[in-house]
C-alpha cells in the first residue's frame, strides 16, 4: 500500500506561511471520494458536515497523544457513515 492508494493522506493538519494561523478543516462543499488518513487530527467545519465515500482512518498514536477529532464543528460521528 502507498500514498497513490488514497484521495487524502497527511501526516498533520499545520497552518502553512506567514500569517496563516487557520486550520485546515472539512465541511459542506467537500466531497471526499476515497479512502482518507492522517495521523494526526480531522477538524471538522461549524458550518456543515463533508461527505466520505471511503473508508477514514487515524493513527492510534495520534488518539492515544490527544489527537484524531480536532474539532466535531456541526458534525457528529455519523459523518463517518
Amino acid at each position: 500500500q502507498g500514498f497513490e492508494d488514497f484521495m487524502y493522506f497527511t501526516n498533520a493538519e499545520e497552518p502553512i506561511g506567514p500569517g496563516n494561523t487557520g486550520t485546515v478543516n472539512f465541511g459542506t462543499n467537500d466531497q471526499l471520494e476515497g479512502r482518507v488518513h492522517t495521523n494526526g487530527d480531522i477538524v471538522f467545519s461549524s458550518y456543515g458536515c463533508p461527505e466520505f465515500s471511503g473508508s477514514v482512518t487515524i493513527t492510534n498514536e495520534a488518539v492515544e497523544n490527544g489527537g484524531g477529532i480536532g474539532g466535531w464543528g456541526a458534525c457528529d460521528e455519523g459523518v463517518f457513515e
